[in-house]
């Protein structure tokens, strides 16, 4: 499992890196004193390889942890999207991936240069003892690395720079920020690559030239014919380097693949991980923040005939009103400068008796809430190509679940209102939706979608049931 406030396997990511780093310092200590050690005449005690191997082997589990910590940052943040957790748990996973990533990058790094460093020192002292020509320099091609490691930590600054001047925008300005944070850090990111793939490339062919060189040299006349068998060990250490390097590249394709692949558009549906109770229809209106009233079905036959939420605490029903007159007054106090929409959300179960439901919008309306928005819920897929096994129905397929919030935006009017504005509909224009006109909330709820889907302004008359 994870650490509840902290990189998940944090505390065994650390472990792991400060032994192997540990380890693989003392690999190098020891690989320099035999080097210094080894003599230039032939015949030397030849060092072995022992060492170099298990250091080699060690860096498997840190390898191992890394991708574990990383990945498990990564699956709080799909399983959010997939609601199998509470929606926050993506930002608290991203917001984990952030520092993860170039702690792991560099921890791999540092290693894997120590190995590399103690391995060729230790080549080096076998052939001052044996004879032959210097190892391969191969392995300096691990140095064009850095740039990519450089390019992470670019990678967090920017990210975190971004959402730290986000947090201080406006709310709707803060989504925007964030994103555009992120298409720089992930723009400045691919730069640093290129140029590690670029140094790659130009070290891999200064490695080649001196290769060439050194085996033109020792393949003259008159060159002593013991360095064959160190050529041959050269140009297989060689061979196995540059089909390790195609491995890796060939590896990285799906993730590129899947980093190229756009992500579905943002929407902010906090609602959309509620349970899915609303009716499974695709409005028009996006929902925009405000008091959230949710309208369940009773929970036993006995009276409350419905369950009600408001901002997610239970509410008697009789107790509305007064509720979501306190959040208006509360408005009005912290925003004096800023005219109050009457705006409220309204999440409503299919199963929820149709006569409390009327009762909750007339609440909404007495408290000065006249502008409900009703909101309903669908599932979306989206198809990754290397994220497998998440969401609902993934199993393997690269298939990505979300649910998402969409709404119908209407006004309430009662007779007080048309009598206040001698008007039938209260002076408000569109079309006029009565409710005695229903029996269940799922037929309203289809006919509030086609109207608002046909471009009208929709006015919900509270006149008495049939």
């Amino acid at each position: 499992m994870s650490e509840p406030r902290g990189i998940p396997y944090g505390r065994l990511f650390a472990a792991v890196s400060l032994a192997v780093l540990a380890f693989e310092i003392a690999a190098l200590i020891v690989a320099v004193v035999r080097w210094r050690r080894v003599g230039r005449q032939v015949g030397d005690m030849v060092p072995s390889l022992r060492l170099s191997g298990i250091a080699g082997a060690a860096l498997i589990p840190l390898i191992a942890a890394g991708a574990g910590t990383i990945h498990a940052a990564r699956n709080i943040v799909m399983d959010a999207f997939a609601l199998s957790r509470a929606p926050w748990d993506a930002g608290h996973g991203i917001t984990l991936q952030i520092p993860t990533f170039p702690l792991v990058v560099t921890a791999w790094f540092a290693a894997g240069l120590l190995w590399i460093g103690s391995l060729w020192l230790t080549l080096d002292a076998r052939r001052r003892a044996r004879g032959g020509e210097a190892p391969t320099l191969a392995p300096i091609v691990a140095l064009g690395l850095l740039p990519t490691v450089v390019g992470v930590w670019r990678w967090k600054a920017t990210l975190l720079g971004g959402f730290d001047a986000a947090a201080d925008r406006p709310l709707a300005a803060r989504h925007p920020a964030v994103l555009q944070a992120a298409d720089t850090a992930g723009h400045q990111l691919a730069t640093f690559a290129r140029v590690s793939g670029l140094t790659i490339v130009v070290l891999a062919i200064g490695a080649l030239v001196l290769l060439v060189r050194a085996h033109r040299r020792n393949g003259a006349p008159g060159a002593s014919g013991e360095g064959a068998p160190a050529r041959r060990r050269s140009v297989l250490i060689s061979a196995i380097a540059l089909a390790g390097a195609a491995i890796l590249f060939l590896a990285a394709r799906p993730m590129r693949a899947e980093n190229r692949l756009p992500w579905p558009p943002n929407h902010d549906s906090d609602l959309a991980w509620m349970e899915h109770t609303a009716p499974d229809l695709d409005g028009p209106d996006e929902i925009e923040r405000a008091p959230v009233v949710h309208v369940f079905p009773p929970a036993s036959n006995r009276p409350p005939m419905c369950e009600i939420w408001l901002d997610n605490h239970v509410v008697a029903p009789d107790a509305l009103v007064d509720k979501l007159w306190v959040l208006r007054d509360e408005f009005r106090r912290r925003h004096p400068d800023t005219k109050f929409d009457g705006a409220v959300v309204a999440v409503i179960s299919r199963e929820a008796p149709y006569a409390e439901i009327v009762s909750v919008l007339r609440a909404m309306h007495d408290a000065g809430f006249p502008h409900p928005q009703f909101a309903f819920t669908r599932s979306e897929t989206y198809d990754r190509p290397t994220l497998r096994g998440h969401g609902a129905g993934g199993g393997g397929s690269g298939a990505l679940k979300r649910l998402r919030a969409t709404g119908v935006r209407v006004t309430l009017v009662d007779d007080m209102d048309k009598e206040y504005a001698e008007d039938a509909q209260a002076g408000v224009r569109g079309a006029l939706v009565r409710l005695s006109e229903f029996d269940t909330y799922d037929a309203l709820a289809r006919k509030l979608v086609d109207l608002r889907r046909s471009g009208q302004a929709v006015v919900l008359d509270l006149e008495a049931l049939k």
